[in-house]
C-alpha cells in the first residue's frame, strides 16, 4: 500500500496536499525501524561482551 502511494505520488495521481502527510509517515517508520536496529545492535553487543567476560574469567582448562 505504502509502495502505491509513493507510485501515485511519483507518477502525479495524488492530490499535492498528501504528500506532507505520506513524507510524514514515511519518516516515522523509516524512524521506528532505526531505533529497532538500533535495539538490536545493543543487545547483540551486550551480548558479545558478556560472552567476552565470561570466557576470559573462565581458566584455560575449565573449557
Amino acid at each position: 500500500m505504502l509502495l502505491g502511494t509513493i507510485a501515485a505520488l511519483v507518477g502525479g495521481g495524488a492530490s499535492a496536499g498528501t504528500l506532507p502527510l505520506v513524507l510524514e509517515i514515511l519518516s516515522w517508520v523509516l524512524a521506528v525501524v532505526g531505533l529497532a536496529l538500533v535495539a538490536v545492535a545493543l543487545v547483540r553487543l551486550a551480548g558479545a561482551v558478556d560472552h567476552l567476560i565470561t570466557s576470559s574469567s573462565q581458566p584455560d582448562d575449565a573449557r
